[in-house]
């Protein structure tokens, strides 16, 4: 979680200077360590699933929280090939694989705060943006 972290932290200190290429590969960066620490598979998703506690999985809402926030100004490139959203898909990839608790309301949280990302980039003006 820890490097999740400083991947955001990174692309926000990014975004302030206005190195938005910066900042996007470093976003890039968080959801590739994010799918790798969920892990490929069933096995890798059991051996997350025997290690995750309340914290991590509190700690990894956070950080989806606070990646999306970064996410309605720096959505992606829009490259053809990748699509103008490509890292909120590989979020959701990542949200799909992520071996929630099952008593827990996490996965809700998550989804949840989804919702303000994608009614800010439905807008013909977003609500901030890089000077």
């Amino acid at each position: 979680m820890r490097q999740l972290r400083l991947f955001v932290l990174s692309a926000e200190t990014a975004l302030m200077n206005a190195l938005v290429p910066q900042a996007e590969a470093l976003l890039r960066s968080a959801v590739t360590a994010a799918a790798e620490a969920v892990g490929k598979g069933e096995d890798g998703a059991r051996q997350v699933l025997e290690r995750l506690t309340s914290d991590n999985e509190a700690a990894f809402i956070n950080f989806v929280r606070n990646l999306t926030s970064l996410l309605v100004v720096v959505p992606g490139n829009p490259e053809p090939k990748k699509g103008p959203m490509y890292l909120l898909q590989g979020l959701l990839k990542v949200l799909d694989d992520f071996p929630w608790a099952a008593t827990g309301d996490g996965q809700a949280q998550v989804y949840i705060s989804l919702v303000p990302l994608t009614a800010a980039l439905a807008q013909e003006r977003l609500p901030y943006h890089i000077a």
